[in-house]
């Protein structure tokens, strides 16, 4: 009976011993999840002990103000940038439009420098006929402009022959543009 009541002994030791482990390891487990925040169970046991905490609570209410002032703060940016894009989008705009005034200016250019040569060499061709023959061509010419260029570009003493050929309603009228 001795062997009975020293293994019943043992068999009791045992179980408390087991049970002891076994409530250890529970014991580590949970502070182990509430340590490395398994199951967010660290959060949650902070909250719970921390709810009535005043410094929690002026945590959470500066957390919250610091997030509704970046929240005001990125609407304000989104504002600016939508801003900043339009003014890019107008900017290309009138980039587009400098562009085209500048390709127009410079056919524009070309035409005249085509024009002012014509006019250089009708200048030339009139000045080298007779006066009398060149008035009479250009008392009949249609473009009064071309015909006030030509005379206007020519040296002035082969300009007033040319004029002095010409009927005086004519001449009048032609030195009257020009002065013009």
């Amino acid at each position: 009976m001795a062997d009975y009541t020293k293994t019943k002994k043992n068999r009791t030791g045992l179980a408390i011993f087991i049970t002891v482990i076994v409530f250890i390891v529970i014991i580590v487990g949970l502070l182990s999840a509430v340590y490395f925040n398994f199951f967010k169970l660290g959060t949650k046991s902070l909250e719970i002990l921390r709810k009535s905490d005043s410094v929690f609570i002026a945590e959470t209410e500066a957390t919250t103000a610091i997030q509704t002032a970046l929240s005001e703060k990125e609407t304000l940016l989104n504002e600016k940038v939508a801003e900043l894009e339009s003014k890019e989008y107008e900017i290309t705009n009138r980039e587009n439009e400098i562009i085209q005034k500048e390709t127009d200016i410079n056919a524009m250019n070309e035409m005249l420098n085509g024009k002012i040569t014509d006019i250089t060499k009708l200048v030339e061709i009139y000045t080298k006929m007779d006066p009398a023959v060149a008035a009479s061509i250009l008392e009949i010419q249609e473009d009064e402009n071309l015909t006030l260029n030509i005379l206007k570009n020519m040296d002035s003493e082969v300009a007033s022959s040319i004029l002095s050929n010409m009927t005086k309603k004519i001449a009048a009228q032609l030195t009257l543009n020009m002065m013009n």
